[in-house]
C-alpha cells in the first residue's frame, strides 16, 4: 500500500512538472506585457514603457492607447504581434540607459536615460520605426545616431 502511495505521488509531481513546463514561457512570447494606458504614472518601476503616441498616449484616441512595459532587452519587438514598429514615445523607468533601435539592433537610435523619457519620437527619427531595444549600462547610441550592421 506505501508503494502504491509513493508511485501515486511520484505520478503527480511529474504531471504537475509537465503540466509546470507547458505554461513556461517560449521563445516566441516576449517578456513584457501589453495594456491600454497613458501618461508616465502607469509605467512600473524598473520598466521600459513604450507608447503608440507621442506625449505617452495622452492624447490618443479611445481605444488606442497602447503601451508595453518591458523588463529586459527586446531584440525583437515584433515576437508581439502590436509592438514592433509602433511605439511614437518611450519612458525610461529603470536605473540604466535604454537604446532604441530601428532594425534589431542596428540603424537609426537613440539612447534614453535612467528616469527620462521622449515625448514624440518623430524627433529622431524613429517614430513607428522601432523594432528593439536593449538596456544596458555598458551601450549607448553613437553620436551619429546610427548603427551599422
Amino acid at each position: 500500500m506505501t508503494s502504491r502511495v509513493v508511485l501515486m505521488a511520484m505520478t503527480v509531481v511529474a504531471a504537475a512538472g509537465v503540466i509546470a513546463g507547458a505554461g513556461q514561457a517560449s521563445a516566441d512570447v516576449p517578456p513584457f506585457s501589453e495594456a491600454q494606458g497613458s501618461g508616465l504614472d502607469e509605467c512600473d518601476a524598473n520598466r521600459v514603457c513604450l507608447y503608440t503616441s507621442p506625449r505617452y498616449n495622452e492624447n490618443a484616441p479611445a481605444g488606442s492607447a497602447w503601451m508595453w512595459q518591458l523588463k529586459s532587452s527586446q531584440p525583437n519587438l515584433h515576437v508581439a504581434p502590436t509592438a514592433g514598429d509602433e511605439p511614437d514615445s518611450v519612458f525610461n523607468n529603470t536605473d540604466s540607459p535604454v537604446t532604441l533601435y530601428q532594425h534589431y539592433y542596428v540603424g537609426l537610435c537613440v539612447t534614453v536615460g535612467p528616469g527620462r523619457a521622449i515625448e514624440d519620437l518623430d524627433h529622431y527619427g524613429l517614430k513607428n520605426q522601432v523594432s528593439s531595444v536593449r538596456i544596458s549600462t555598458t551601450y549607448v547610441c553613437p553620436s551619429t545616431g546610427s548603427v551599422s550592421p
